[in-house]
């Protein structure tokens, strides 16, 4: 037998590691063909269609984790954030579509709901959603206020919390023209406009320095 060439060891190991790869990925692939069976096969550019009677593992919630899920959702629902409250309720049906349906049926009825102070339906803001896009995007808003003195001003402000309570929202925001944090009401915002001036920082940074502010006396009102 003719001496083994220097090398020939370590390219037998790769060629033998290669070969293992590929054995694998075949396996894995046919596991793939497997599955597949359960959809149907569509046209090119739409993808599969599950088969009637194959569902998504349901989901499993412990008691309390339902009765958290359903009384927040609730509570959302009777904000003044229409697009949230929405959502909120969309939320619960996802999650009863998706559940046994002895869990379907202990959502329906949890026996908790919020208190609404100020009777239900509060007064739509609907400069909520917008507020909640800047912050998303991290982009400015372009704001007209009117003061409690009933003086307007116009702004540029980096909103980076909305607090809700008893029926009323604040947005912390950092204003461009005071150079410092500054609370506003909701329903005292007679313009609101999302503009293309991106937040000088990270929103996250911004919520602790207003964070910061809060705790050593700080974020006067607008």
């Amino acid at each position: 037998m003719p001496p083994r060439l220097p090398g020939g060891q370590q390219a037998a190991e790769e060629l033998a590691a290669v070969r293992a790869e590929r054995r694998a990925a075949r396996a894995a692939a046919c596991r793939l063909r497997a599955g597949a069976r359960r959809a149907d096969r569509r046209r090119c550019g739409v993808g599969y269609a599950l088969r009637p009677g194959f569902f998504l593992p349901p989901l499993m919630f412990t008691a309390d984790e339902l009765e958290a899920l359903v009384l927040g959702a609730r509570w959302v629902g009777a904000q003044a954030d229409e697009g949230l409250a929405g959502a909120a309720k969309n939320v619960v049906a996802k999650s009863a579509a998706a559940s046994p349906g002895d869990l379907r049926g202990r959502i329906d009825d949890t026996g908790l709901g919020p208190v609404v102070l100020g009777g239900s339906g509060a007064a739509l803001q609907p400069v909520l959603g917008l507020v909640r896009q800047a912050m998303r995007t991290e982009r400015a808003l372009a704001m007209r206020y009117q003061s409690e003195s009933g003086s307007s001003t116009e702004r540029d402000v980096w909103p980076v919390q909305i607090a809700h309570y008893e029926g009323k929202q604040l947005i912390a925001a950092w204003c461009c023209q005071r150079a410092s944090f500054r609370h506003f009401r909701a329903y005292r915002i007679e313009l609101l406009a999302l503009t293309a001036q991106l937040y000088g920082k990270p929103r996250r940074t911004l919520t602790k320095e207003w964070r910061d502010d809060w705790e050593c006396g700080g974020n006067a009102p607008a």
